[in-house]
């Protein structure tokens, strides 16, 4: 497993924590704030962990601790479902993708009301990904990380490659020269 200092499951955890013990006005709004970008961590930092276990390549790890990591680990898994006709798996990219737009409306709109629908929304979507890295499934692999485990085995997992389309990040994603920006359009899941 990719080394970590720090168990992830304790962001689950705080965010339960917060989640149930603030029902009065006292602290109720950065309660539900923090709770959601809590969530978000966890399930966040969960798929880059199961991505890095299975994907050791240089350049890949560099990308994966970077500023941009947040929407490459959402392109990396979202090019695994789209390589391998998966809708499972291309879900579980884009409900990673709307537990991030949670999260940035919690910590960057203050503006903004976040209530405890909110809060329950975003534990909805990360127990859907909990259940998604484990019973997805692609031929007799079950689990996101068999899945991924099996890609590696046949040297065919995401390629982190610059393109013409590159705005000077880490790069686009590609698997056997298919661009995920060209199909975002296309297949209106981003």
């Amino acid at each position: 497993m990719f080394h970590q200092n720090f168990d992830i499951k304790e962001f689950y955890g705080i965010a339960n924590f917060l989640h149930n013990n603030f029902s009065s006005n006292e602290l109720i709004n950065g309660a539900y704030r923090t709770a959601i970008g809590r969530y978000y961590y966890y399930a966040y930092l969960t798929l880059r962990g199961i991505i890095l276990d299975n994907d050791n390549r240089d350049n890949v790890i560099n990308a994966l601790k970077s500023a941009s990591s947040h929407y490459l680990v959402r392109d990396y898994i979202f090019c695994v479902g789209e390589y391998l006709n998966n809708k499972d798996i291309k879900h579980l990219a884009k409900t990673l993708e709307t537990l991030h737009n949670l999260r940035k409306k919690a910590d960057y709109k203050p503006h903004e009301n976040v209530e405890l629908q909110d809060v329950n929304r975003s534990k909805y979507l990360v127990n859907f990904i909990d259940h998604l890295i484990k019973e997805v499934s692609w031929g007799d692999r079950r689990g996101l990380s068999n899945i991924l485990n099996k890609l590696k085995g046949e040297g065919k997992l995401p390629k982190l490659v610059k393109n013409k389309y590159n705005t000077g990040k880490n790069g686009n994603l590609h698997i056997d020269h298919i661009t995920l920006k060209n199909f975002k359009h296309l297949l209106n899941l981003y």
